[in-house]
């Protein structure tokens, strides 16, 4: 029970207030990438804050909250008038491992929404990005594979489908070449 206090106590004392309305699609250009992801980070469950930390409880230490993860925007791209590409950075600053989220916001019916949501452990590398399709490579670990040290690349090709409002994906796995 005392993790699951600890665990209340870091979402009340670390996490940003939702903001008070949600984005609109005429100003979807206009928000801060902060704002947007702090406004969808309930809905999307990751830990994205927009002031620049995110805290965690240490379960072995009642009541002590550790804010060690440090939040920063990568890439803030607009896609084109109804959509937006934003890759949020958070790097564990007293451990080891980050993340890349590549999230894409789009104009659905009216409303802002989350269209693409991706994590990719150490980072991500936007290739190209036209309005038909994102093109991306991240790393890929096999079961051999140390967490440093992925032994292969992701690539991965995001269709845009405007009849279905969502990203269509497909992916190749490029081992590394291995010396004998």
């Amino acid at each position: 029970m005392r993790s699951g206090i600890a665990f209340a106590a870091a979402l009340l004392f670390c996490s940003p207030p939702l903001a008070a309305q949600q984005p609109q699609c005429r100003t979807l250009h206009e928000e801060s990438p902060s704002r947007l992801l702090s406004t969808f980070e309930a809905t999307a469950k990751i830990n994205w804050l927009s002031h620049g930390t995110g805290c965690y409880a240490a379960p072995e230490v009642e009541g002590e909250l550790h804010c060690d993860f440090e939040t920063t925007i990568k890439q803030d791209t607009t896609i084109d008038e109804g959509r937006r590409l934003v890759i949020a950075n958070s790097n564990h600053l007293t451990g080891s491992g980050a993340f890349d989220y590549l999230v894409v916001f789009a104009c659905v019916r009216d409303a802002v929404k989350v269209v693409l949501l991706e994590e990719f452990f150490y980072g991500v590398t936007v290739e190209s990005v036209l309005p038909e399709r994102i093109t991306v490579t991240g790393g890929h670990w096999t079961n051999e594979d140390s967490n440093c040290c992925p032994s292969g690349k992701r690539h991965i090709v995001y269709e845009w489908s405007s009849t279905d409002f969502a990203y269509v994906s497909t992916e190749h796995i490029t081992p590394k070449a291995r010396l004998p």
